[in-house]
């Protein structure tokens, strides 16, 4: 009776305070194989400003991050990786306080948003511009940057919204020095470099409208935007948004996890769809040596070269693979046309959908992938991924 006392006793003063409170959470791996750096996100309902956390695992304290997703100054999400085996279950404990706890963790993700001429990225954390203007020059890199430590990523600023590939040769973050562009000191160092052009293509899965016969830009539109929401050290989040397109405002926001080479596209519109058509898929990157394959439902990727720049001493022509996977049930029918090959998308009546894309390079030497069958082959495994996250619940 004592020890129970006790206990309701611990629980009123936390809850009258509301300053920390503490949980334990059971993480599950649904999948029949073991997950590395697994994302797991906890949604912040707490009747305080969380402004601290710290998660605790089986082996010890690991990294975590915090996130104000929709920019009021109140955090909205826990996010932090597990490792964890096949069809298995781990406890973990989530303290959160009303504190800063002061926990500084090694990032392994990175974003940014720099408007060009300026020399720190630090002061922009968002950019809208009239749709008529000219963009594309405006930001450094043409785009809101973003990384983890196999590869990197940039939306161009222009009707295109295309993501752009930047290619490692080891991982770590490097697009805070290089900001896509490296130096020849840089380059000595064997930093990475943009590895494809994308031209007026989809590049590595950016969303596109569908004409009827061929994949369009997104224009015209009232505004554009971009927005860094978070650069880390967990995951990066950016967002790009257009206002007014057929009718309809359209954000996506991209998140990158740490580990990770894929990137969630969360896609929202203003209003649910009817009839509305996307294609959505993977580049085709130079003609005829192309080669691609639809997996399971939902997934097409590519394998090929096309390389953004002449100079072939310092740049290498390096084939790269793209993979796209779209949720099956929006998935209607596979299309190509001269850029790509796609999935024509249809959701009627909802107003906003997920799905992933990736890359590899060549220059992911003894870590990457050795050619197109090897490329192909993961679109399986990568799918069980996607519709099979770990579950988390409350243990009490």
């Amino acid at each position: 009776m004592r020890f129970s006392i006790l206990i309701l006793l611990t629980l009123m003063t936390v809850s009258a305070s509301a300053e920390t409170v503490n949980r334990r959470y059971k993480i599950t791996n649904h999948t029949d194989f073991a997950r590395t750096d697994a994302p797991a996100v906890i949604r912040l309902d707490e009747s305080f400003d969380v402004k601290g956390a710290l998660v605790e695992g089986p082996c010890g304290e690991i990294a975590c991050q915090l996130d104000d997703l929709d920019g009021d100054g109140i955090n909205d999400e826990l996010a932090f990786t597990v490792d964890i085996a096949a069809s298995a279950s781990d406890i973990y404990t989530v303290t959160l306080s009303d504190e800063d706890m002061g926990n500084r963790y090694r990032p392994r993700t990175f974003a940014q948003l720099l408007v060009r001429g300026w020399k720190h990225p630090e002061p922009l954390r968002e950019i809208t511009v009239d749709g008529t203007l000219d963009s594309y020059t405006l930001l450094y890199g043409h785009g809101v940057m973003f990384e983890s430590e196999l590869n990197g990523y940039r939306i161009y600023f222009d009707p295109k919204q295309t993501l752009d590939p930047y290619g490692k040769f080891q991982k770590r973050l490097e697009l805070k020095e290089s900001q896509f562009y490296p130096t020849d000191s840089l380059l000595a160092e064997g930093y990475g470099d943009d590895v494809l052009m994308v031209g007026s293509s989809c590049g590595i899965g950016a969303m596109k409208l569908w004409d009827g016969s061929q994949a369009v830009h997104a224009e015209p539109v009232r505004t554009r935007s971009q927005r860094l929401i978070s650069s880390g050290p967990v995951r990066a989040i950016v967002e790009e948004k257009v206002t007014d397109l057929n009718g309809r405002d359209v954000t996506q926001r991209l998140t990158q996890w740490a580990g990770h080479r894929d990137v969630e596209i969360d896609v929202r519109f203003s209003k649910p769809l009817t009839d509305d058509m996307f294609a959505i898929g993977v580049q085709r990157v130079m003609g005829d040596e192309t080669v691609h394959e639809y997996g399971p439902d939902g997934t097409v990727a590519s394998w090929g070269r096309h390389w953004p720049v002449g100079d072939t001493i310092k740049f290498a022509k390096e084939r790269i693979g793209i993979a796209t996977c779209v949720p099956a049930d929006i998935a209607v029918k596979r299309i190509a046309d001269a850029n790509g090959y796609y999935y024509l998308v249809q959701a009627p009546g909802r107003d906003g959908f997920r799905y992933h894309t990736m890359f590899t390079s060549g220059k992911e030497q003894g870590w990457g992938f050795s050619g197109s069958d090897e490329w192909f082959a993961c679109l399986p495994r990568w799918k069980d991924e996607i519709i099979s996250p770990l579950t988390i619940t409350i243990e009490h």
